[in-house]
């Protein structure tokens, strides 16, 4: 069965690191890029083609709310998982509010965030 390709967005570049460590060797998930603006997930969602992207909700050059209408039209195949240090009801309403598949918060650990991410995944478009 193929991997899962998933492109993390987060400007924090210590915690997309970590996560793009985390799933280094995951059997069921390849991060195929990791993109730190709003800007570099476009482009790279158009050019990788994902089957995931999780995406922070804040980014310098733009808010998820902005950033899901352009990546709709880019990927619209793929799944988004909105993650955020937002406190989890204003994370679950934001990401209700866009139109992400899952939603995590950032304290979250990796099997937390790896079953939102397959969820998200399995989840009708």
């Amino acid at each position: 069965m193929p991997r899962l390709k998933m492109l993390i967005c987060d400007d924090a570049v210590l915690y997309a690191t970590m996560l793009s460590a985390w799933f280094s060797h995951d059997a069921e998930i390849e991060v195929v890029g990791v993109a730190s603006s709003a800007e570099e997930v476009l482009e790279q969602a158009e050019r990788l083609k994902p089957d995931v992207i999780v995406l922070d909700h804040l980014l310098p050059d733009g808010s998820s709310a902005q950033l899901m209408p352009q990546l709709r039209a880019r990927v619209p195949g793929a799944a988004i998982v909105l993650i955020s240090g937002l406190p989890e009801d204003l994370l679950a309403r934001t990401a209700a509010d866009v139109g992400a598949q899952a939603w995590v918060p950032k304290a979250s650990n990796h099997d937390d965030i790896r079953a939102e991410i397959l969820r998200a995944a399995a989840a009708p478009r």
